[in-house]
């Protein structure tokens, strides 16, 4: 697939942080990896679709001088 953008690993979560704060950066990694599909042993129904990809598949995504498209996604890669 052409344009694809290298992503650096999420990095792990300190030791250093307290309870709380750790609990919450492991639910917002797992959440990141989930939608980038980086968890091992899970849907592919669960990443995100991107505009890149409708590109990619032909889908005309639009842009702000070319709404012409079935589908104008203009108002989201502003």
């Amino acid at each position: 697939m052409s344009g694809v953008t290298k992503k650096p690993a999420i990095p792990g979560i300190p030791a250093s942080a307290d309870s709380e704060l750790r609990r919450f950066l492991i639910a917002v990694k797992e959440i990141l990896e989930t939608y980038e599909g980086f968890r091992p042993n899970q849907s592919k129904l669960d990443k995100i679709v991107k505009m890149k990809h409708l590109q990619n598949m032909g889908v005309n995504i639009g842009t702000t001088d070319d709404t012409t498209s079935g589908y104008d996604f203009s108002e989201l890669i502003m």
